[in-house]
């Protein structure tokens, strides 16, 4: 974790206690932008689960579940910190919590030339990727801005409209708030730190004013984010001629009084789907959605990106679709299933991002760099030796069922988990129905 700090000027209306707006370089910008590159499972675990509702439970169903129903323990370390796909861009913000960290063999007489972003992968030599290993800062930090450029100004609203900074937008912003009186208007500095950034993103969670929340100390009542898990785009992915996609079979267990769902059967491949959202970047949910999630503050960052566009504001058009529609690793999407053809065109390929480390004898460096032929901090030799990144593939369930109960818990299945856990009623009330599930719902 970054330990740099930065400062932020804040407009404070003291008569109504909140934050009016913010102004600020590209940085802090930066910084906010790049929450939508985070993956779900990184933003719940930064927040400590206190949003996304029923993705909570995923999440700790993935924590707690036994590792005979993985593929391998890697695969675990995979959906609870996937990889960030703009992961190399966020360690050059001034302020990062989303770090790019990577394991070696522990065996140090293997002769691979392997790296794993993964702990617990299995090296081709039989031992496993523990020993943890961090990047050089030669990699990191930029003066220059990372998403925007960093010599913009510009205004951001207390619940994330982000506009370049210009007295017309100011005007406008006092019309929308009422305010009046300029004598109740007070500037205010700030310092931003990792922990800090750590709790705006748990605000913008649940709530619609995370700078007031944050900065002043009055945070109103929260409540957790539901994203609204309804796509605009499942009729034209469809109509794109996409292939035929895999049907999964899913068997319901319903109660006939109300019909409400008791828990759901399935094989690995629909819980595969399930717990791969984790591993979705915000912005590619964002993007699935048509930039209305049910968040205020995430819509109105995401919404922000198209009027900084309008003024040029972004260091390039790549960095750009980085935050409208960040890509996925290969090793995260599924082959072979009916989301294979969903996810195609959203595949960051990792592999052609080139690591290379110190692996001199008797050098104790356990630094990598994402740029050759730089000196080793160890041993002062050129850090020239090429690493490989080799990642689990073919899903993370084992072949085998599991329950599903109606919030996302998910569970291997028994009949413990039928007597005990799901049912609550007599099972001669309870009804079994069959569907199929396809592209058009995954959407």
């Amino acid at each position: 974790m970054a330990k740099e700090t930065s400062t932020l000027r804040l407009m404070v209306d003291r008569s109504s206690s909140r934050v009016v707006f913010a102004e600020s370089d590209g940085h802090f910008v930066d910084i906010l932008m790049s929450f939508l590159t985070y993956p779900l499972a990184t933003i719940l675990r930064l927040s400590n689960k206190q949003s996304f509702g029923a993705l909570n439970k995923l999440y700790e169903s993935v924590e707690s579940i036994e590792s005979h129903c993985l593929r391998s323990e890697a695969c675990r370390s995979m959906l609870l910190q996937p990889v960030c796909s703009a992961a190399e861009e966020c360690s050059k913000l001034q302020i990062t919590n989303c770090t790019l960290c990577s394991y070696i063999c522990s065996n140090r007489s293997c002769f691979y030339e392997n790296l794993s972003l993964y702990a617990n992968h299995q090296c081709p030599c039989g031992e496993f990727f523990d020993r943890r290993v961090c990047f050089s800062q030669s990699t990191q930090r930029s003066n220059a801005g990372v998403f925007v450029l960093s010599s913009f100004r510009f205004k951001i609203s207390d619940d994330l409209v982000v506009s370049q900074l210009s007295m017309e937008e100011i005007t406008a912003l006092f019309g929308q708030l009422g305010v009046k009186q300029g004598r109740n208007l007070e500037a205010m500095d700030v310092t931003l730190t990792a922990a800090v950034i750590i709790e705006l993103l748990k605000r913008i969670l649940v709530s619609e004013t995370p700078l007031t929340d944050v900065f002043l100390g009055v945070p109103k009542e929260k409540s957790k984010m539901q994203l609204k898990m309804h796509s605009t785009h499942h009729n034209e992915a469809q109509a794109s001629g996409s292939k035929e996609s895999y049907k999964a079979s899913v068997m319901l267990i319903l109660n006939k009084k109300d019909k409400k769902l008791v828990f759901a059967e399935a094989d690995n491949e629909f819980v595969d789907l399930l717990v791969s959202y984790l591993t979705y970047p915000m912005g590619l949910v964002m993007n699935k959605l048509g930039g209305t999630s049910g968040n205020r503050c995430f819509d109105n960052l995401y919404k922000s990106i198209e009027s900084l566009k309008s003024v040029d504001c972004f260091k390039g058009a790549e960095l750009m679709n980085m935050l409208l529609n960040p890509k996925l690793p290969t090793h995260l999407t599924l082959e072979d299933s009916f989301s294979s053809s969903l996810e195609h065109e959203e595949r960051f390929y990792l592999s052609g991002t080139r690591f290379y480390m110190c692996r001199t004898e008797g050098c104790n460096s356990y630094e990598v760099s994402t740029i050759g032929n730089v000196s080793c901090k160890g041993c002062t030799k050129i850090t020239n030796k090429r690493l490989k990144v080799i990642e689990p593939k073919d899903g993370f369930m084992r072949k085998s069922r599991f329950v599903v109960m109606d919030n996302l818990v998910v569970k291997p299945l028994s009949s413990i988990v039928f007597l005990t856990d799901a049912f609550k009623e007599t099972l001669s009330q309870v009804e079994i129905m069959n569907v199929e599930i396809g592209a058009e719902e995954v959407c």
